[in-house]
């Protein structure tokens, strides 16, 4: 598929198993720019503030190296089975998966020498609270909600609807 879009990078993200421990990160031996990607990315998982004993950079025969057409690279972020399972836990942990997104993103961008962006923190939705006739219909962050209600009373036609915002 990578091929067929003319993708100008592939990356394939995996955790590993065997029972080791680590981060390791493969190319294929015949892709300057593949090695190149793989040791950006590489650096950046390591410094990304989650521990992985550095495995290193290896060269690998794998088919979605060797055979793209664009520089590849596969990151190992860990073992699924590693011996305190440790990193097992941490596959899961939404903290480690962003912090290993943001890792990998800031490698990307490295690559291809665009500045990395980091994106703003969500701000949160004001709530309304939705009060039909004096009663307390639900209070919603979703404003599409209040409109389904509003419609809903004003087809009912029913009395005073308040929209309080908390």
């Amino acid at each position: 598929m990578a091929n067929r879009h003319n993708a100008d990078l592939f990356i394939s993200c995996h955790y590993n198993a065997g029972g080791g421990e680590g981060l390791e990160t493969f190319h294929w031996s015949g892709s300057r720019r593949g090695k190149r990607a793989a040791e950006l990315i590489h650096n950046q998982v390591l410094r990304s503030g989650i521990y992985r004993r550095n495995r290193g950079v290896k060269t690998a025969n794998f088919f979605v190296l060797r055979e793209t057409k664009m520089p590849a690279f596969l990151v190992e972020y860990g073992f699924m089975d590693d011996p305190g399972l440790e990193e097992a836990a941490q596959m899961v942990d939404h903290q480690v998966q962003k912090a290993f997104a943001v890792a990998t993103a800031k490698g990307i961008c490295e690559y291809f020498g665009v500045q990395y962006v980091p994106e703003e923190p969500a701000k949160p939705k004001p709530m309304y609270r939705v009060t039909v006739d004096g009663k307390e219909i639900f209070d919603t962050a979703y404003e599409e909600k209040i409109v389904v209600v509003v419609q809903q009373a004003v087809r009912e036609k029913r009395g005073e609807i308040v929209i309080k915002k908390l």
